[in-house]
């Protein structure tokens, strides 16, 4: 993956986690960098019960605008924290608004212990793209952010 100059990472992050690990894969692969933004974001205080209702409804949430242009990229990558054992509802919005027809794209995700059904709920919005192996990242107790920066190496050299 190196030396690719038409790369982006696409991350949404709540907590700081996913944004962490975008911007590691950011950094060993000199990809570009866009961070999904709700209009109304979640809050730690609420997020539970929220993300819970909208991944059930399949809401999609309003995203902040932006000048972003994935026609100008050819290698995707997309970071979600795992909530309710698949992605967030604005990654679904974000999907379903650019189309990954013809990308070569890459999910990773944040996690507390499991990815549940993440990657293949991901790659049914993903029509038309190639798929290459994804990767979850552990974020949870007792994690150590110098593992994961060796895991994401690792991963991005497969």
């Amino acid at each position: 993956m190196n030396n690719m100059s038409k790369s982006l990472v696409i991350y949404y992050s709540l907590q700081g986690h996913t944004k962490r690990v975008a911007e590691m894969i950011a950094s060993k692969s000199g990809a570009d960098v866009f961070r999904i933004e709700s209009e109304e974001d979640y809050n730690l205080g609420t997020v539970l019960d929220i993300s819970k209702q909208h991944i059930k409804n399949q809401h999609k949430p309003i995203l902040k605008s932006s000048n972003l242009n994935i026609d100008d990229y050819d290698h995707i990558i997309i970071g979600t924290p795992v909530w309710w054992y698949t992605y967030v509802a604005p990654i679904r919005s974000f999907l379903q608004n650019h189309s990954l027809e013809g990308k070569t794209v890459r999910f990773f995700s944040t996690h507390a212990g499991a990815n549940g059904s993440t990657f293949t709920d991901l790659e049914e919005l993903a029509i038309g793209a190639k798929i290459l192996e994804p990767r979850g990242f552990y974020t949870y107790e007792n994690f150590c952010w110098d593992t994961i920066e060796n895991e994401v190496s690792n991963w991005l050299d497969v």
